[in-house]
């Protein structure tokens, strides 16, 4: 990744709470990205010591698997 969404961008979720897409990659050390709708700015909300990530969900409570 470099300033922007990762290389390989595999799959993203509708976070409705908080207005964003979260989007994970199929890459080494997977960071988690979020995209704001508001106003489309990028924040890592996490980079996993795991990788090759092929998808993602949230729970009713909001928590990401």
């Amino acid at each position: 990744m470099q300033g922007g969404l990762p290389l390989l961008p595999q799959d993203l979720v509708y976070d409705r709470t908080n207005q964003r897409l979260i989007v994970c990659s199929y890459e080494v050390n997977s960071p988690l990205i979020a995209v704001s709708l508001a106003d489309s700015t990028l924040d890592t909300l996490v980079t996993t010591p795991m990788g090759d990530f092929d998808g993602i969900t949230l729970d009713d409570l909001g928590n990401v698997y």
